[in-house]
């Protein structure tokens, strides 16, 4: 097998010596855009779910919160609405898009109700705690126990 393929690349070679290859170059930005999948714009004033993701992780002295968060959870809370303070999206073109503004502003709330909740189950737990001590267990209730013979 291989004796045979040492001839053929011999005539291969020299067949190909006075032929000449036209070769297309492109940069590497006409393929991205070739290959990349054009999406609808959104309206002015809105920002992508992705784009609210990452103003949410940017610090707070930069307009963020300091909250990294997967960007599945942002779809997660357009999807999944709240009743009484839903996620501010508005379609757009097809695309969900948010109101930056809006956005942080349901987050600020968002987050308040957070620890508004776990406050409430503090007290709730210490209250708990405070009747479970003030109320006699059932031994001290019934006093002594003496044994019958």
């Amino acid at each position: 097998m291989a004796r045979g393929n040492a001839a053929e690349v011999e005539d291969i070679a020299t067949s190909t010596e006075g032929e000449t290859d036209t070769v297309e170059t492109t940069t590497e930005s006409e393929r991205a855009n070739a290959t990349k999948a054009t999406r609808p714009k959104l309206e002015e004033g809105l920002v992508s779910p992705i784009e609210f993701r990452n103003t949410l992780a940017k610090p707070e002295s930069e307009g963020g919160r300091g909250v990294d968060i997967r960007p599945q959870i942002v779809y997660s809370y357009i999807r999944n609405q709240g009743k009484n303070d839903p996620f501010p999206v508005v379609m757009s073109n097809g695309r969900p898009g948010v109101k930056l503004e809006d956005a942080l502003a349901w987050w600020d709330r968002k987050e308040a109700r957070k620890t508004e909740r776990a406050a409430n189950a503090a007290a709730k737990a210490e209250q708990a705690a405070a009747k479970a001590a003030a109320t006699p267990t059932e031994a001290e209730a019934q006093g002594e126990v003496t044994e019958a013979e």
